[in-house]
């Protein structure tokens, strides 16, 4: 099972830095108009590595240390073929509405190794990063781009362009998540929740300023009667009845996080996501499961779990 991020910063994720990186060495970046090229996966034989944003588009958020406007957001990239891909450069463009950058990093192979970065992507594992940028208001872009090599010679570029909004999620009223939902005969019905629930502290050593973690597994099972095809998932933590954070995450990411080979959760199949939180002032975790049924016919699915301020019963 793969780590879902929480709108929180991920220690599992590779957070990279608005510095200049690989001085003396000269790269260019992509224009914007190159994100709009798709990227098929035409032969087999060569690797193909998905590459999926946790949400797009993204809100802005207010960052708690600076009280400041900006956006946070991860990317996600796995191997699909079966053939192992290594990546040599990572490239980070921001553009405005016009497309002209406004600021542009790349990260060299032997870098991401020092930020303690895996750099081979093989066997199913998730390359996960993450940015954050505040104070750039006339942001409209962010790309990136990893280039590499398969296990084949073959030297490979894949990309994703995520849109940036001017204006943070709007608030999702508590109730959302403790209204009953009844299943429908001849239809999906997902149960939603956490694992276990209420959710004790736990002290481990996943980040050097923060201790104690929420362990859980959120979980996705289709005790219906039909197919339930996935289109997104949201996570939402609140203080009291309070929205505090909200982040979303793609039908492929969710795939990515639990292992998973396309969107459909068949009738009893369940998805699993092992997920760590840090702590924070909240009280609450919601979660929400988007998508439609086999017709077309959208549908969500809610479930809610307590984040307990104490630590794990021994």
């Amino acid at each position: 099972m793969k780590k879902m991020l929480t709108g929180f910063v991920c220690p599992f994720a590779l957070l990279l830095p608005l510095v200049a990186c690989a001085q003396g060495v000269v790269r260019e970046p992509m224009p914007l108009a190159g994100y709009q090229a798709e990227i098929e996966n035409a032969d087999p034989q060569k690797a193909y590595v998905r590459f999926v944003p946790s949400e797009n588009p993204l809100y802005q958020m207010c960052f708690e240390d600076t009280q400041t406007l900006g956006w946070r957001g991860f990317f996600y990239l796995k191997e699909v073929n079966g053939v192992p891909f290594t990546i040599n450069l990572l490239q980070q463009t921001m553009y405005d509405a016009q497309g002209n950058v406004l600021d542009f990093q790349y990260y060299t192979q032997e870098e991401l190794l020092q930020m303690g970065s895996r750099v081979a992507l093989e066997n199913g594992d998730l390359f996960e990063f993450g940015y954050g940028f505040g104070d750039m208001p006339e942001c409209k872009w962010v790309g990136c781009v990893a280039e590499g090599v398969d296990a084949k010679g073959n030297e490979l570029v894949f990309h994703n362009l995520v849109e940036l909004l001017p204006e943070m999620k709007p608030a999702v009223p508590l109730d959302t998540f403790l209204a009953p939902q009844e299943p429908e005969e001849g239809k999906p019905f997902i149960a939603v929740g956490a694992n276990p629930n209420p959710v004790f502290l736990t002290e481990a050593n996943l980040s050097a300023d923060q201790p104690y973690w929420w362990k859980y597994v959120a979980y996705y099972e289709n005790t219906g009667s039909a197919p339930f095809i996935v289109t997104g998932v949201e996570l939402i933590f609140y203080n009291g009845d309070v929205m505090a954070v909200n982040t979303q995450g793609s039908a492929e990411a969710l795939m990515d996080w639990s292992g998973q080979k396309d969107r459909v959760i068949e009738p009893g199949e369940r998805w699993e996501v092992d997920t760590v939180s840090p702590l924070q002032d909240v009280t609450m975790g919601g979660l929400r499961l988007t998508g439609t049924d086999e017709s077309g016919n959208e549908m969500s699915f809610v479930g809610s779990f307590d984040l307990l301020h104490e630590m794990v019963e021994p």
